[in-house]
């Protein structure tokens, strides 16, 4: 087994050592790579509304739509 030095990108994660600040991970090739391939590189982002107060429940049994 041989170091070859600090990796820079490995799994579709790019990473990088700023000095100061610590490691940065991104994986914006992968995201780019996976919107090129399946044709939704060009779309644009919408913010996706939700009540702030909004509280989760946990699923326990299925509602009765009829």
């Amino acid at each position: 087994m041989k170091d070859h030095g600090r990796t820079k990108y490995i799994l579709g994660i790019v990473i990088t050592y700023l000095p100061s600040r610590g490691i940065f991970v991104s994986q914006c090739t992968y995201l780019e790579a996976a919107l090129t391939k399946f044709g939704t590189h060009e779309c644009h982002p919408l913010p996706t509304l939700m009540d702030p107060g909004l509280q989760l429940v946990k699923f326990t049994k299925p509602c009765n739509l009829t």
